[in-house]
């Protein structure tokens, strides 16, 4: 046996999850994890960009928690700290200023550090499964949150082509929110919503005034459970003050 094998010692780290309340141990990437990943993005394989991020953030877990199980928000906050651990807290964003100045954009190369330590977490999470939402005086509607079965492929999606995945998860809104339809109460009628085709729970959510129907697609999607980080910064040139917000996994993703 080589003097070599098993002599690199990886430090370790004890998170809690925000969402599921885990305390789990972390190690950072290693050098054959990181040229994966990379060569999976380069790929544009939206398949292997899915199985190889979901890979790596298991591998980073020394204990038995299956990463595939975990919500958006725990998974997101995991990946966080293994990138702060493997490159730093620190990273580095250019982009020009978008500022116009006499009808035109100003255009001056920006370059910053953004501190991923400055994310800010939500305070109040939501962490039912399923809520009631009153649809109408006498018909409420139980329903549940999405499967986070499909979070690395969602990701991969948006990674490849970001306007293209926010168009279909647009167009598939609807579906999302009929799927996610568990039982409707009419009076004194109880209505097993699962029972029903799709079509049926469609036209029922088709039915449903528009401030009710964002409520319940931000709950069943669960995208207020996300981390934020609001960066601000000013050009050089024209000294416009830029703010930047980024949220979601597949933004953090530098």
């Amino acid at each position: 046996m080589s003097a070599l094998n098993n002599i690199v010692q990886y430090p370790t780290k004890r998170i809690k999850l925000p969402q599921s309340g885990k305390i789990i141990n972390l190690r950072p990437f290693i050098g054959k994890e990181q040229k994966s990943l990379k060569y999976a993005l380069e790929s544009e394989d939206k398949a292997s960009i899915s199985s190889t991020f979901k890979n790596c953030i298991q591998a980073c877990i020394t204990e038995k928690v299956n990463v595939g199980k975990l919500s958006l928000l725990d998974i997101e906050y995991l990946f966080l700290q293994i990138i702060i651990m493997s490159n730093g807290n620190i990273v580095n964003v250019g982009f020009p200023c978008f500022n116009e100045v006499d009808g035109k954009k100003c255009g001056t190369p920006i370059e910053m550090g953004i501190d991923l330590n400055d994310v800010q977490w939500p305070k109040d999470i939501d962490s039912s499964k399923t809520k009631e939402f009153t649809i109408t005086e006498s018909v409420k509607a139980i329903f549940k949150k999405q499967d986070n079965s499909n979070i690395f492929t969602q990701f991969a999606e948006h990674y490849v082509d970001e306007d293209k995945a926010r168009q279909k998860h647009k167009n598939a809104e609807e579906e999302i929110i009929a799927k996610a339809l568990v039982t409707v109460y009419h009076g004194e009628e109880v209505i097993n919503a699962e029972d029903e085709d799709l079509e049926s729970r469609m036209r029922f959510v088709n039915d449903i005034a528009g401030s009710t129907l964002y409520d319940i697609e931000q709950f069943v999607s669960d995208t207020d459970n996300t981390g934020v980080l609001e960066s601000k910064f000013k050009c050089p040139k024209c000294k416009f003050e830029h703010t930047e917000v980024t949220r979601g996994i597949e933004n953090f993703f530098v």
